[in-house]
């Protein structure tokens, strides 16, 4: 149950990301691809996000075509939780402290 609470923050109201890095393709002096790099700044998971631009008649498209993630040592619950049981968890863990 220790690897619930670790990274409590980060699991109820998700990460705080923060622009790492950013990277870009450019074809015959447009930009086509670029990736965007984010950083949790609680528990250091990272984040990268692929874009594909698409230039159409003087507008330009932007899809995110995935996201991968390095998560932190002892983020990944083996089985999962659902959110669900994790707030019902932590709301009975912070009853138990102020029954103290």
């Amino acid at each position: 149950m220790t690897a619930l609470y670790e990274y409590m923050e980060c699991r109820d109201l998700r990460h705080a990301w923060a622009r790492d890095d950013d990277e870009f393709i450019a074809e015959k002096g447009r930009v086509r691809e670029f990736s965007r790099v984010l950083v949790c700044m609680r528990c250091g998971t990272t984040r990268r996000d692929d874009f594909r631009v698409i230039h159409q008649h003087r507008t330009h498209l932007i899809h995110r075509v995935g996201a991968r993630y390095r998560y932190a040592p002892g983020y990944q619950i083996k089985g999962g939780v659902k959110i669900e049981e994790m707030r019902w968890s932590l709301f009975n863990k912070v009853l138990t402290l102020v029954k103290r």
